[in-house]
Formats: C-alpha cells, structure tokens, sequence
C-alpha cells in the first residue's frame, strides 16, 4: 500500500481510509480500461467515436456515449407482448410476410427508419464508383434483412440536450428526459402547404442508441455505425391551419395526443430533426382521457393523458 496516499488521510484510523483509496483507485483503472477497450473496438469496426460535450452549443444535439443500460430488444418485446406501443400498425411492405411474429411491427419498423438514415449517410460518405454498381440494385426487403445490431441490443439513455437559437438570437438548451414532464417536442411536417401546419408535436418514449451493420447486398461489405433514435408518440394537430393564420386569430393550436391504437400513432424520429421541446398545457375544461388513470399502454403511459392541450408558443 503506498504510503503517499497518507497524506489524503485524516490520520484519524488511517489504514481504513488507505484502503478505500486503493478501492477507489482500482474502480477508476476499470472504468478506464473499459471506456479504452470500447473506443478500440469501435475503431475497428469502423465507427467514428463521438467526442463531443454536453455543453458545446455548436452540436445541434447530444446523447451521452455510454452503454451501461444495454436493453436486449428480444427480451424487451417479450416483456411487453400485447401493448400498443409495440404492435404499431401500417408496417405495408410486411404484408406479405408468411409470419406474423411478435417482431412484426416494433423491429421492422425500426430497421426501415434506421435503413432510410443510412442511405443518406452512405450517400453523403461514398467516394469514386460503386465496386457492387453492376450488380442488379437490392430489394427493400433484401436491404432491411441485411440490418444487424450488435449484441441484439439497444441501449437507453435518460437525457436528450438539444441546442437551438432563441428569438433574441442567443443559443439556448432544452434537456429533454421521458421520465419527467420534459417530454414533448417539435419538428418540422414533411409536404407542407397552405393547408397544412408547419409544425408536428411529439412525446419522447423512449432515447436510444444502437450499434448497425450493415451488410450491403450489393458489395457484401459490413459497414459499422453508431445510431442515435427517439422513440416518439405523436400528437394530432385539431385546428389544421399554419401557424400564421393562429396569429392573425391570436388563438393557441390544439393538439390531442393520437389514440395507441391508430396508425402511426408511434414511430421513430432523428434527433437531427428536432427543433427543441414544446410547453403542452392541458385543456382541463375538457378532462383526462381516461378519468380512472388507466390507459391501454404501459409503455405510453397513455392512462395520464388529458383530452386536449394547448401549444404555449409564448415559452
């Protein structure tokens, strides 16, 4: 035992202290070795070690980089077998599956979105000429099969920060967590026009990471990628107009959170795409949506619901 460390003692029964020391010293080494061995293995693979800190406000977003709440996504489906959240409709290019396996809705539809990122980003990453390019272009079946996870696993975060610019032109955070009421954010609608809003409002189920290989049919190369998700609920828009016209009204949008059984009531979103958290305030004129506080998913959490709520914009 070093006798250096005596002086960090109070001198006061020192060979207990001396020894919470080394105890202390020898976790520390662990953590290193392991955080070290993991940086190894993603470089390796391939994967590009993020580095970035949860207070550089440059990033539009962070999620840590740990793996210490590994979720196995067999073991996880089997635990929730039934609930809504999990057995999403409108999975259409599975209906001709000859199958219909507890993974039919949740995995598929998680490797679509997951499939869909990747392409851009192999996109924006190729250089020079495609050496599988003769070859016949794979299905979407054939690409969506070809999605691994390493380990079959998924690993759950509790924080999201997300950076954006306030309307005095300064950089602010939003911490976004699913376990609090810091839930709720929005993002941009796709196809928008005059009829439509600009705006989608969401509820965080879940923050995710998980470790994609892709083994691409055309080249039968295994690309490695860490990939970031939100596991979303989204909200229904009630007065579908564009946010001008809710000026010209000096009216508050409505939105209603969409019932666990309707299509595309959950999916999965990129971080990317987020805007920054959103104030809901309950309607309470019009009460909960179940007035006996239990809902019909678990995982939702659908049994706190309110019927409606309003967009405070002004926060």
């Amino acid at each position: 035992m070093p006798k250096g460390n005596y002086k960090r003692t109070s001198k006061k029964d020192y060979k207990k202290q001396l020894a919470r020391i080394e105890r202390r010293k020898a976790r520390i080494n662990h953590i290193r070795q392991k955080l070290t061995a993991a940086s190894v293995s993603q470089s390796q693979l391939g994967a590009t070690p993020r580095t970035s800190s949860a207070n550089d406000l440059t990033q539009h977003y962070h999620i840590g980089v740990s793996e210490n709440h590994p979720c196995h996504i067999g073991s996880f489906l089997r635990s929730y077998t039934g609930d809504p959240a999990i057995k999403v409709s409108g999975c259409h290019w599975l209906s001709h599956a000859s199958s219909h396996s507890l993974e039919q809705d949740f995995l598929p539809n998680l490797k679509m979105h997951l499939l869909s990122r990747l392409r851009e980003a192999l996109q924006r990453d190729s250089t020079g000429t495609n050496p599988g390019s003769s070859r016949s272009s794979p299905s979407h079946l054939e690409q969506v099969s070809s999605i691994y996870f390493k380990n079959d696993a998924m690993y759950q975060h509790n924080v999201l920060r997300i950076n954006y610019t306030t309307y005095d032109v300064r950089r602010a955070q939003d911490i976004i967590n699913p376990k609090t009421d810091h839930r709720d954010v929005l993002f941009f609608s796709t196809n928008v026009d005059q009829t439509t809003h600009e705006y989608q409002y969401a509820r965080v189920i879940g923050i995710y990471h998980v470790n994609l290989i892709y083994c691409d049919p055309s080249t039968h190369q295994y690309r490695f990628r860490r990939m970031e998700f939100l596991w979303i609920r989204r909200f229904k828009v009630l007065n579908n107009v564009s946010v001008k016209s809710g000026w010209s009204t000096a009216s508050l949008d409505q939105v209603q959170p969409c019932h666990v059984n309707d299509t595309g009531a959950f999916g999965f979103l990129d971080p990317d795409q987020l805007l920054r958290a959103c104030h809901l305030v309950q309607r309470f004129s019009l009460g909960r949506q179940y007035p006996d506080g239990n809902g019909l998913s678990g995982l939702a959490d659908d049994g706190h619901d309110w019927r409606r709520y309003y967009v405070n914009r002004w926060v």
